[in-house]
């Protein structure tokens, strides 16, 4: 008996942190990956990557032919430091993939049935608020780069499928993101309280990540906007206090906002607004539609993650 060809799954941006995961993890489960990368062409571990710049379509949009869904990671890095330069490549980085991959779905007789858009809860600025998909966009850099990259996406003319945009939080992983820098400053006795400390961290378990992108592949009446984290979003304080609980070490005094700034930029070239800002954004949605997340809360999460 011949074997049934495995459904293909399109990974735009597939080969950054969140989509090396998905690559993974899906790529496990029984679906053919190509993955959309500006690195070379080639086949990889049963994977195919296919160059893209991101911005054209010819080459690669008869790819998406027939594929079961797309998901679109791709983004200059948010963390980067806050110049003219990257904040403009943070903007157009993510509005042209959205207008490419919305430009060579059009051109497919079987258009993929389901499009998922990475956003992030940074839609709602600068806030101690509890977030739910309800509330409006915030004020600040990061709120109106979400507010136009989902715009975007949602004027998005693709009448053949289901679009769904996922308000990532923090996701916490070992080998990427946020919080390996906040472990190693932990361990080398420097992890506390950045700024007042109030500042919210919507976070989410990788793995949950991945369990909800399945979810949008399975469950049909998934479409919108929804909150990617965890239901339960901590401070900064105790997100620290957390971690230095789980690797032993003693309190330290905070470190205050002005310090942290320079040391954002000058030492670890990273934008300064990740560390003092935040929000407290709750899977409102996610809730409703029964999509299961296993680690609900910090000490579930972080022991199971530094177990392995």
């Amino acid at each position: 008996m011949q074997e049934k060809p495995k459904p293909t799954l399109i990974l735009a941006g597939g080969t950054g942190f969140i989509g090396k995961h998905a690559t993974e993890y899906f790529a496990q489960i029984g679906y053919h990956i190509i993955v959309l990368t500006r690195g070379e062409s080639r086949y990889e571990h049963a994977v195919r990557y296919v160059h893209w710049d991101a911005k054209n379509v010819d080459g690669w949009h008869h790819l998406l032919d027939g594929a079961v869904g797309i998901f679109n990671f791709t983004g200059h890095n948010i963390q980067a430091p806050p110049t003219e330069t990257n904040r403009k490549e943070i903007m157009q980085s993510r509005i042209a993939s959205v207008k490419a991959l919305t430009k060579a779905m059009s051109r497919c007789t079987n258009p993929p049935p389901l499009f998922v858009q990475m956003s992030a809860v940074g839609f709602y600025g600068n806030t101690v608020n509890t977030c739910t998909e309800q509330s409006p966009v915030g004020k600040g850099f990061m709120a109106d780069v979400c507010n136009q990259w989902e715009q975007t996406f949602m004027q998005a003319d693709l009448p053949q499928t289901r679009k769904i945009i996922l308000r990532l939080g923090v996701v916490l992983a070992k080998d990427g993101g946020a919080l390996p820098l906040l472990v190693k400053l932990t361990r080398s006795f420097l992890g506390t309280t950045v700024g007042s400390g109030k500042q919210g961290i919507s976070w989410i378990h990788i793995n949950d990540l991945m369990q909800i992108l399945r979810c949008t592949l399975y469950k049909s009446q998934m479409q919108g906007i929804y909150n990617a984290t965890s239901p339960n979003p901590t401070s900064n304080k105790l997100f620290m206090k957390t971690l230095r609980k789980l690797f032993h070490r003693p309190w330290l005094p905070p470190v205050p906002s002005f310090i942290a700034s320079g040391v954002a930029r000058t030492c670890m070239k990273r934008n300064p607004e990740v560390l003092l800002t935040g929000c407290y954004a709750i899977p409102k949605r996610l809730e409703a539609e029964n999509c299961f997340l296993q680690f609900k809360t910090l000490d579930t999460a972080l022991p199971d993650l530094f177990r392995r």
